[in-house]
């Protein structure tokens, strides 16, 4: 302590613990803003994207290139298209429309280079059964269709198209480029959306709206705040490097790592004494119910509130004023 002369008169004031019960609504409020207000925004960012001339030129390839391996027909994948298609009328057309796009996928240098993969299509015939009867049989060193019905070859040649084809044109350099780039532009567009709304909802209203206990709208219609060591509003440095935390460890750790460190916080918030949660516990803050008290910006604001206070307790965590 200091000397008798620079010592004042001490006062003790209590502040509840903000319930649990307050905590998870306020906070499935605001997850849930935030995640309509990013929805909405990713939705704009990506037409606008999508609508864009240099996108517009990448989608183009990819659809050219889709429609010269025959496994498309007007953007749909052909075992797609024959069911959604008026254009046949029997399943003996559907099998033959199915082979000739096989066939000349298989035969395209633009996509194979070498033949491994012809012989493991036959192979694949070969092997194939249906009630005890092989739907294809060798016949004058050819792999033929045997006499069975067009369904059964039908449903081998789409089996064919949607596990073996597809994945050789995924596989092949020019189409794997088009489509990682739609991946990563679909993830940057989320990640961007996702990001820029958490800044203002969780850190922007807090600094500058609802800066006294650094509230969220959820919190605001909850009256809970957030006190730090000192019983007053975190300031704007800590708060800003603990929201940076949250947006590291419970936005993108917790995607990579199966929600784990949400669990670790939930934990720690019903089993610890003064009920904090992972980051109230790295950055030693806590919340408090606001319904009949009062949350001080900064130390000024309290002297002149109260010139006589030098000790503020929350329960049963004191807090000591330097």
């Amino acid at each position: 302590m200091e000397s008798q002369n620079n010592e004042s008169k001490k006062i003790e004031v209590v502040y509840d613990k903000a319930p649990l019960s307050k905590r998870v609504l306020s906070h499935f409020f605001d997850i849930s803003i935030w995640l309509l207000t990013s929805l909405i925004f990713f939705t704009v960012i990506n037409s606008i994207v999508n609508n864009s001339g240099w996108y517009k030129s990448k989608e183009n390839q990819l659809i050219t290139l889709r429609n010269e391996s025959k496994l498309y027909k007007d953007n749909k994948v052909v075992t797609k298209y024959i069911d959604d298609s008026n254009e046949f009328t029997s399943i003996q057309e559907k099998k033959e429309f199915l082979v000739t796009c096989i066939d000349e996928f298989y035969a395209n240098p633009d996509f194979f280079t070498d033949t491994k993969h012809l012989t493991e299509y036959s192979e694949r015939k070969l092997k194939a059964t249906t009630e005890g009867v092989h739907l294809f049989i060798e016949k004058e060193g050819q792999v033929v269709e045997n006499e069975v019905q067009p369904a059964y070859l039908l449903d081998f040649y789409k089996t064919e198209i949607d596990d073996h084809s597809l994945g050789y044109l995924f596989y092949n350099s020019k189409y794997f480029d088009l489509t990682r780039f739609d991946f990563w532009k679909v993830m940057v567009e989320i990640i961007s959306s996702a990001t820029f709304f958490y800044l203002i909802y969780y850190l922007l209203l807090p600094l500058t709206l609802f800066k006294r206990g650094r509230s969220t709208i959820g919190m605001k219609l909850s009256k809970i705040g957030l006190l730090d060591i000192h019983a007053l509003t975190p300031k704007k440095l800590t708060f800003i490097l603990r929201t940076l935390f949250n947006l590291l460890v419970f936005v993108y750790l917790n995607v990579v790592a199966f929600l784990i460190p949400s669990f670790i916080s939930i934990g720690m918030m019903f089993l610890t004494k003064t009920n904090q949660s992972l980051t109230n516990y790295i950055f030693n803050d806590y919340f408090v119910d606001t319904s009949n008290q009062h949350i001080y910006l900064d130390e000024g604001e309290r002297q002149f509130s109260k010139s006589n206070l030098e000790k503020v307790s929350i329960e049963n965590k004191d807090f000591i004023i330097k």
